[in-house]
C-alpha cells in the first residue's frame, strides 16, 4: 500500500557541503540470567534494537546577501514532531526521513529523526544566525525503505523514488542533498 503522507512542509533540505563523517550503531537485546554453577550466566537473545544513523551537518548562509539558516532548521526541527493527518487519525507520528547521500549504505536507510542537536556558530549583526552545526540521529526499525540514488560522490534527489516502499508507512522525506560545494 502506497502512502501520500507528508508533513505540510516536505520539500528537501540541501545541506551546503558533503558530512566528513556518519556513525551507525547497531545494538543487541541480551538478557543475562544469573545461574550458581556457570560463571557469567547464561544469555538469552532478543532481537536487535533499531539501526541508528548519526551525521553532522552544517548549514552555511555567511555569503548570502540575506543570509538566515533558520528556515531550514526551523524545518528539520518540524520533522520530529507528528504529522498533522497522523494526529487527526489518533494514530501520530513524525514522517520518515531519507538522508540522500553516500554510498548504497545509506542508500537504503530511512528512519524517524531522533535528536536534532544544533550549535550555532555565526550571526549577523543583527543577530540572525548565519552557520550552524547541527547532528542528526536518526533510527530505523522498518525493512530498509530505498530510493534508487544516481551520480558520482554526491547524491541528488530522484522524484521517481517518493513512492513508499513495501514495509514502510509513509515515504521518507529527503535529506541530506548536497550541493555542487560538496567536500
Amino acid at each position: 500500500m502506497l502512502s501520500a503522507l507528508k508533513p505540510k512542509d516536505s520539500k528537501p533540505i540541501e545541506c551546503m557541503f558533503n558530512p566528513t563523517e556518519y556513525t551507525l550503531t547497531q545494538a543487541t537485546n541480551v538478557t543475562w540470567t544469573a545461574v550458581p554453577n556457570k560463571p557469567g550466566g547464561t544469555a538469552e537473545y532478543g532481537g536487535t534494537k533499531p539501526l541508528r544513523l548519526g551525521v553532522k551537518l552544517f548549514f552555511d548562509e555567511f555569503d548570502a546577501a540575506k543570509g538566515d539558516i533558520t528556515p531550514k532548521i526551523t524545518r528539520l526541527l518540524s520533522w520530529t514532531l507528528p504529522m498533522e493527518q497522523t494526529r487527526q487519525d489518533k494514530k501520530p507520528t513524525s514522517p520518515l526521513i531519507a538522508f540522500v547521500w553516500g554510498n548504497s549504505q545509506l542508500a537504503n536507510f530511512c528512519g524517524y529523526l531522533t535528536n536534532v542537536d544544533i550549535t550555532y556558530k555565526l550571526f549577523s549583526k543583527d543577530g540572525t544566525p548565519l552557520r550552524a552545526d547541527v547532528t542528526i540521529g536518526r533510527e530505523s526499525g522498518l525493512s530498509p525503505c530505498g530510493r534508487l540514488l544516481a551520480g558520482g560522490g554526491d547524491r541528488v534527489h530522484d522524484p521517481a523514488a517518493d513512492v513508499t516502499p513495501p514495509g514502510c508507512p509513509t515515504p521518507p522525506l529527503p535529506l541530506g542533498e548536497t550541493s555542487a560545494k560538496g567536500a
